[in-house]
């Protein structure tokens, strides 16, 4: 399952915590998003991290289909404590209400986004330190809750890791690997399975609204560890398979 959000006031928080801090260093930040409709003037919010406009901040959102300059582009715009980088996809990319996924990557002083694997804008600068706002993660909505920004869609399988994944794995993910294949350097990852349990630091987190939807096709899953198969999973249930685990095939 995934969580459905509903353009009005739906929203998931993650209480602030050390491992949402996106250090002076490599990061990724990665996940499923489907929109249920593009029609519309304004931007819908996949993620925000502090207000649109403060230092520091993170927020990453998508125009939709009748922006007046940039339908269909997706963006990003990150703060730290004096600076900021926004960058925008030199073309539409969000233009289908299909499955997308989408990856955030910081690789030594290079920032780029990429669509179901395709790099979507990019760029290089050494003026981005550490980011930590020290408050509250948004999934859904921008910070502030701006009525005109709320996503209308679906979000699955979303996950921090304090390195840049490799190509290869960004394509692994795409093509339908939960991000528990890749477990170094993993420092949070919530599946979304109807609910919103993060399943590697503990976070803290409350959905406001939002609810469970179909998952994405073929979202492949790692098989138990040696030690538990054959015994009883106490996992959530949409993670007690087998392996090779292909869920919504």
């Amino acid at each position: 399952m995934s969580l459905l959000f509903d353009e009005t006031d739906d929203h998931v928080a993650i209480a602030d915590h050390a491992a949402l801090a996106l250090p002076d260093a490599d990061w990724t930040i990665a996940g499923w998003m489907k929109p249920d409709s593009l029609a519309g003037t304004a931007s819908q919010f996949i993620l925000s991290w502090n207000h649109f406009n403060y230092l520091p901040s993170l927020n990453w959102w998508f125009r939709e289909a009748s922006h007046p300059s940039e339908p269909g582009k997706i963006k990003f715009r990150i703060k730290d404590d004096a600076d900021q980088l926004e960058v925008m996809s030199p073309t539409a990319v969000i233009t289908t209400t299909a499955w997308h996924h989408l990856c955030l990557v910081r690789a030594g002083d290079t920032f780029t986004q990429y669509v179901n694997a395709a790099a979507a804008g990019a760029a290089t600068t050494s003026i981005i330190d550490a980011v930590d706002p020290s408050v509250a993660w948004l999934f859904g909505a921008v910070f502030g809750f701006d009525a005109d920004s709320y996503l209308g869609g679906r979000l699955a399988e979303w996950a921090k890791w304090d390195r840049a994944l490799s190509a290869d794995e960004r394509a692994a993910l795409a093509a339908g690997l939960a991000p528990a294949f890749f477990p170094h350097g993993l420092s949070w990852h919530i599946p979304m399975c109807g609910d919103a349990v993060e399943q590697v630091a503990g976070l803290t987190t409350t959905i406001q609204g939002a609810v469970a939807a179909e998952h994405p096709p073929r979202i492949i899953l790692p098989p138990p560890p040696r030690s538990m198969r054959g015994a009883p999973l106490h996992v959530h249930p949409a993670h007690v398979f087998r392996s090779p685990v292909v869920a919504g095939a």
